[in-house]
């Protein structure tokens, strides 16, 4: 299937996604550095939006979620797997620091399904809890994107 199939078929939903606001990354830097030693990285995707969703949960903002889903840069023929997060009806990509582009330059498409695997509110600091999330997450992604013959291009850390 494609990505037009599953839109089609009420399975994702094309999102807009921007830059999180500096508060966000600078909190999500000192989360992943008090889990595994150094901020927000390169090929991460999940647990820096995992992160994310930790820190800003410890300050009191409990409408943090990660959302499973696609990016697309319309020059690519396939998607990638992807993770990011959002606040409300507001998304952001936190691992975009780590690259040479902007969020807003590439489609977003949100699971319309909600992860099993989402982190409880209180995340912990264990480097194996998020690595078990991180797992887990990326394998739901990956088991929708098999049962509907998704074609992707590979992952987008």
């Amino acid at each position: 299937m494609t990505i037009d199939e599953l839109l089609k078929k009420g399975l994702l939903k094309e999102v807009k996604v921007q830059r999180p606001p500096d508060g966000v990354i600078e909190a999500g830097n000192q989360k992943s550095e008090a889990v595994i030693g150094h901020g927000i990285i390169k090929g991460k995707c999940h647990f820096n939006s995992i992160c994310v969703i930790g820190a800003m949960r410890e300050k009191g903002e409990n409408d943090w979620d990660i959302v499973p889903g696609f990016a697309f840069n319309p020059k690519d023929k396939k998607p990638l797997l992807h993770v990011w997060v959002k606040k409300e009806s507001r998304h952001y990509d936190p691992s975009w620091i780590c690259y040479n582009w902007n969020p807003e330059d590439l489609d977003y498409y949100q699971m319309i399904q909600p992860l099993e695997a989402n982190p409880s509110e209180s995340i912990g600091d264990t480097r194996q809890r998020y690595l078990e999330w991180e797992r887990a997450i990326h394998a739901e992604i990956m088991a929708f994107a098999s049962h509907w013959d998704l074609k992707l291009l590979g992952y987008l850390p």
